[in-house]
């Protein structure tokens, strides 16, 4: 058994660190991810524009489906959550179309309900809080970018 104190070495960085640096991973023979917790962060947020930050920062979303149907939201790993919502639609028989992710904001929240007022004002109904249909998806993103930009 491999105590706490002992190293690992991580196979995308190839740095000998504690295992505390590596996140818990049950199906792993020493319970560790094989990277460390630096190289996980990076990878996840690669391409972005910047790293998440401490505290409630998080993304706004849009997600069209094969509908026409817009689904605003937000989340601290957008991609996972618009991956289950191409799950739920494909259990209907529906697709993603179009996705948008914003750049990682401070208050993931106001932008959500400011793009929440937007995607509305270009809707021709609603159909729930979060949910829209006949919106124009680039004008949408366009609108709500411009938030960002303020």
């Amino acid at each position: 058994m491999i105590s706490i104190t002992d190293e690992k070495v991580c196979r995308r960085c190839n740095t000998g660190k504690p295992l505390a640096e590596f996140h818990r991973k049950n199906a792993s023979p020493d319970g560790r991810q094989d990277w460390c917790k630096p190289c996980q962060k990076e990878a996840v947020y690669s391409g972005r524009d910047s790293l998440p930050v401490d505290g409630p920062a998080g993304y706004v979303y849009l997600v069209q489906f094969s509908t026409g149907r817009t689904k605003v939201g937000r989340a601290t790993h957008p991609e996972h959550r618009i991956s289950q919502h191409a799950y739920n639609a494909e259990c209907m028989g529906l697709s993603v179309a179009r996705t948008w992710i914003s750049p990682v904001v401070a208050d993931p929240a106001s932008l959500e309900t400011a793009a929440i007022r937007i995607v509305a004002d270009l809707s021709t109904s609603t159909v729930k809080r979060e949910w829209f249909d006949g919106v124009d998806f680039d004008s949408a993103v366009e609108q709500i970018s411009s938030l960002e930009e303020k």
